[in-house]
């Protein structure tokens, strides 16, 4: 599907679906930008998908694929409120793979954003991203799992930003193995109250996040395992900052490795002593009213009403008024 301008899904889906052993199609659209909203029919699917559903629905069905879902938006590509693209399979059939290019992605919301899931027996999907910034906020999220296998991977080239805030959520989950999770960014990666998980009931998924900034506030990055060896954790950055957040790659058989390659920042060593003399006034300001005259100091001798001038910045008592000549009286 191919739209010049702009497309918008409400309370519909674009669908490519198999429930026998045949492969789902696959689906491509092209769009000046893309908006998909759930809130009109919160009981319903709205969005993008391709699925395998299989003969009856089992999971352990012998169906097909999932087909790909391919998305080009020129402009900003939104999923708000319910609103999904998802490529999902329910039997021994892979999930199918999801890839988007868009000038920006904002993803806010519960149960809103790109899932690619195996539900059955089958591995799931894997997500690319292409993208100026990407945004995820309110608990949207972008997911690749596997409930009984291993999870895709996810990779998000952003020129700009990527940012996770308020429960925004960036996993790969299976019961076997995760999925790898690789985050190539331009400017920044900010984290507030948010999570970057590669777990996996067997061995954890390796971790590479390379901006120029990481800032984690209140946030959780972890490739954890619980029966095999954990992922390993790379950060690549000029600039690390880290508030009350956690990095951890656990396992049960071992740890894997958290490397993290930034300046070490001593704030301490940067900051200028202040002098612990007070300064004074009489050497660092000049006299007000002096006035250099061959190398002598004039003086002045004040006259008039008498006490101290006022400040000229200052309000004035009276202008002077008082000591203007009155009108006299005319003669009768």
């Amino acid at each position: 599907m191919t739209v010049a301008g702009a497309l918008t899904i409400t309370s519909g889906k674009i669908d490519t679906d198999t429930f026998c052993s045949g492969n789902a199609g696959d689906v491509t659209i092209r769009a000046g930008s893309l908006s998909i909203d759930g809130s009109a029919n919160p009981h319903a699917l709205t969005g993008i998908f391709s699925d395998s559903n299989g003969y009856s629905g089992d999971l352990t069905d012998a169906g097909g694929n999932a087909g790909s879902v391919n998305i080009d938006v020129t402009g900003r590509l939104s999923l708000i409120h319910l609103g999904k693209i998802g490529a999902a399979t329910l039997t021994r059939g892979g999930g199918g793979d999801i890839d988007i290019q868009a000038g920006s992605i904002n993803i806010d919301g519960a149960l809103t954003g790109i899932t690619a899931q195996a539900l059955g027996l089958g591995n799931g999907g894997s997500i690319t991203i292409d993208a100026g910034s990407v945004a995820l906020a309110n608990h949207g999220t972008i997911t690749s799992s596997s409930r009984f296998s291993n999870a895709g991977s996810i990779v998000i080239d952003a020129s700009s930003n990527l940012t996770l805030q308020a429960g925004g959520d960036l996993t790969t989950q299976a019961e076997a193995n995760g999925g790898d999770i690789t985050l190539n960014v331009g400017s920044l990666v900010y984290l507030i109250g948010s999570e970057i998980t590669a777990a996996a009931g067997k061995n954890g998924g390796n971790i590479l996040i390379d901006p120029e900034f990481v800032v984690l506030n209140d946030s959780l990055i972890s490739a954890n395992a619980a029966v095999g060896q954990g992922g390993n954790i790379t950060i690549i950055s000029n600039y690390f900052f880290n508030t009350n957040s956690s990095i951890t790659a656990t396992g049960n058989t071992d740890d894997g490795t958290i490397t993290i390659t930034a300046p070490d920042f001593d704030l301490a060593g940067n900051l200028l002593v202040l002098p612990g003399d007070l300064v004074q006034a009489e050497k660092e300001l000049r006299e007000r009213c002096a006035s250099s005259l061959n190398h002598e100091f004039s003086s002045l001798i004040v006259v008039g009403r008498g006490g101290v001038e006022a400040p000229p910045n200052e309000l004035q008592a009276d202008f002077g008024v008082d000591s203007l000549p009155q009108p006299s009286n005319p003669a009768p």
